[in-house]
Formats: C-alpha cells, structure tokens, sequence
C-alpha cells in the first residue's frame, strides 16, 4: 500500500514520499531596489519574513538597494538568511537575471516555480528621463547606480531581453509576476507566452506598496501541494484587491477618483496566442476597410473607429494618457459604434469586422482569470492594447517613443514579438493617416 501511495503522489506531481524531498514550490523573487523603491522592497522583504519558507514552499530573493550591495537570501520566518553577497551587480542586466534564476533552481529544485519581478515598469511607453539609456521597447528592473557608475550601463531591462533571460535558463514558470506599474499590455504578455502558464500584471502605475507579500504565501504555505499557478494567481490579486480597499484608500481617505489601481492575471500559452491571431484578422480587415476604393465603408470605420476610442477606458492617465486603452472594453465600444451604423443589413465586409470583433469579445473568459481596478478606471478588464488617441497624444514625449517601435522604417518594432508577429502596429499607422497626422498615404489611389 505505501508503494501505491508513493507511486500515486508522483503521478500527481506532488514529489516523492520522503522527508528529504525537493519542495514542492521555489519563489524567486528579483527585487531590483537600486533607486527610489529602495525603502518599499525592504518592506516587502519584511513582509515575507512574517511567513517564511518551509520544506515545501522554499522563497529566495536577490535584492539590490540603493547604497547597498547586491544580496542573495532565503526568507525565513523572523528573519532572512544571507546566502551570498555579490558586491555591486548591474540588477538592469539580462546576465544577472539570468544567473539569478539558475542559480535559485540550481539550489531549490522544486515541482513547480514563480519567478516575481520588483521594480519600476512602464511596458512599452515611458522613457525615464535621467537615464541617457536609448533602449527602448518596454522597461522594467530600473537599476540607477550602474548608470551613474558605469556610462553606457543599461538602466532598464526591455521585456525582449528580460524573454531572452529567462529563455537562457531553460526555466518554465507556472507563475510569472510583474510587481511593477504599468507592464498588463498584451505587446507585454505576448512577450511571455512560452515562457509560462500564468502571468499576474497592473495595467496602471502601482503604489509602492506593491503586492501583499504576506497574504500570499501565508496561503502559499496553507496548502503548496494542491495550490497551482492558477489558484497563487487568484491569491495575489485576491489579496492585492483586500489591502487597497480595506486598507490602503480607507487610511489615505482616497476619494473616488483617486482609486486607479488595477492588477490582473491572465493565461498565456495557446490562450494567449489565440487572441493576439484575431487582432491581427481585425487588423487585417480594419486596414483594408480603411485603405480600399469603398469611400463608404471608409467613411463608416473611420468614425466608428474614432467613437470607439473615445469612449473607451484609457489607462495610465497620470504619466502616460492617451496611448493605452483596455482591450476588451474597445471592442465592446467598438461592435456597439459599428451596429449603430450597419443598418440592419450591413456590406459583407462591416459583417466580417463585427463578427471579428464579437470572437475576440469571446475570448475574454479564456485569457483573463482574475483582476482587479478601483472604481475610477471601471472600464478595466484586466488587459490593455497602445492605441493613441490623436492629437491628444502628440503632446506627450512617450507618444513619439512608441512610434519608433510601431514605424516599420526605424526597425525597432522588429524586436517586440506582437509587433513583429501580427498587423496591431499596420493599423494603427493607417487610421493615424487617415485622421491626417501622417504623411502616408490612407486610401488607395
């Protein structure tokens, strides 16, 4: 009977029947603290330390603060143990990522893995203007020090060469986490896809507070056996959603329109995949409707099209408006806009877009599992998609930024895989030509 149960436990990926066995889950977290966030992730450390690791539930942490040297720790409860200290590391430096996580896997092998990454982050927009770093194509893991020291030192890791990092460990993640602001754009999750089951993420700049390390592995720890990445998942933004609403905007007496915050997870994978395929259809027939001879259907789209960003839940007002809108919302926005102008018995091509539009709305429930946003962004739903709204955005510096990447001549946008892989960015230059603000041409000749 011991050999059956033994045999049934690893069948269930549960690990073997002896005391010394691997834990069942490692948590890695990269706390890249070497700026302004330097007193918050110490928090966060502190927060761990309430719970500890176990035999089963093993949370390390390679933390660099502002000041201090570059520390590796296995948390414990009370305290954390110092396993190594590296000196001064460069924590905006895809080998240092790269290290980090085979090392950790190297040291706590275990059936399942969460990869947290704790910095400043900003997906696709914002350069950080103290920084002469010209990188662009997202931002996250801000390290000032090594810029300061080291001219040409990268101060920020762009999420193609944090993919790259971990695609060199050989490492897949049930769970990947961005504690950061600003990184829940499909560009930013489609970079991810093959690299792990769940991704957790904000669409909106976060408080410094960050997530509630302490509800999630205190409920990590209750029950590590049987809690996948789906059920962490559902605790981090479960828990994130209790400190905001209970705690924090009651104790800052936050008004209403104060309460922007967002997280969400989403599934990656197929899941994923999925959707980001219909965009480009939609995009595909978008671009033609726009571009075509039919000055009809032209005329149709472009002002469905516009109604639709209008009333569409922009995203990230307070550093970066007018470039992000949530995904699911615009096409909810969109497919309304569009039936007010079908007449009941609308040209083959205006049925095609609607219908695209209506499976991409289908998709909803397969990508996003769980999430969270205050009621003064009520129209989030978990995800979002760069569409500028023109001419507001032109005012703002992130707006000329991002359309390096989306301008096929730069060839930067080569190096973001969903600009690469789909038709998002060919859309956009065409309906930014037929509002007039471009030089390229809008419909066929």
């Amino acid at each position: 009977m011991f050999i059956l149960f033994c045999l049934l436990v690893l069948s269930l990926g549960f690990g073997g029947c002896n005391s010394h066995s691997s834990p069942v889950w490692t948590v890695m977290v990269y706390m890249a603290g070497d700026n302004n966030l330097s007193t918050d992730l110490l928090k966060d450390l502190g927060e761990m330390e309430a719970v500890g690791s176990t035999d089963k539930v093993k949370v390390v942490v390679q933390i660099d603060t502002f000041g201090g040297t570059t520390k590796r720790y296995l948390v414990k409860k009370g305290r954390s143990l110092l396993l190594e200290d590296l000196g001064e590391q460069n924590m905006a430096d895809h080998k240092t990522i790269r290290d980090f996580i085979q090392w950790a896997a190297g040291r706590y092998p275990a059936s399942r893995y969460a990869l947290i990454l704790s910095s400043h982050g900003d997906g696709l927009a914002k350069r950080i203007p103290y920084h002469p770093a010209e990188r662009t194509q997202g931002r996250i893991l801000q390290d000032d020090t090594d810029t300061d020291r080291l001219p040409g030192a990268p101060c920020c890791l762009s999420n193609t060469v944090v993919r790259e990092a971990i695609e060199e460990t050989g490492i897949y993640f049930d769970l990947l986490g961005f504690d950061a602001s600003m990184m829940g754009q499909i560009e930013t999750a489609y970079e991810f896809k093959n690299l792990a089951d769940i991704l957790v993420f904000s669409q909106e700049i976060g408080e410094a507070n960050g997530w509630d390390y302490t509800a999630i592995l205190r409920a990590l720890k209750s029950d590590p056996v049987l809690m996948r990445g789906e059920e962490l998942a559902d605790v981090i933004v479960e828990s994130y959603k209790a400190f905001y609403e209970e705690i924090f905007y009651p104790r800052e007496g936050t008004p209403d329109s104060g309460k922007y915050l967002t997280i969400s997870s989403i599934r990656l994978g197929s899941s994923l995949n999925d959707l980001a395929v219909e965009i480009d259809e939609l995009a595909g027939l978008l671009t033609g409707g726009l571009s075509g001879e039919d000055s009809e259907m032209h005329e149709i789209l472009l002002s469905a099209i516009g109604e639709a960003r209008d009333n569409t839940q922009d995203l990230n007002s307070l550093t970066t408006p007018d470039i992000y809108v949530d995904l699911f919302d615009l096409m909810e926005n969109l497919m309304d806009s569009l039936k007010k102008r079908d007449a009941g018995n609308p040209p083959l091509l205006l049925q095609e877009i609607e219908n695209k539009v209506e499976s991409i709305i289908a998709k909803k429930d397969d990508v996003i599992l769980s999430e969270y946003h205050g009621v003064a962004r009520s129209g989030a739903t978990g995800l979002s998609l760069t569409f500028f709204k023109l001419p507001d955005a032109t005012e703002m510096r992130p707006y000329y930024e991002i359309t390096r990447l989306f301008d096929p001549y730069t060839g930067e946008g080569s190096q973001v895989q969903f600009l690469h892989d789909f038709r998002w960015d060919g859309f956009l230059q065409t309906y930014t030509a037929c509002l007039g603000y471009s030089t390229d041409a809008c419909m066929s000749e």
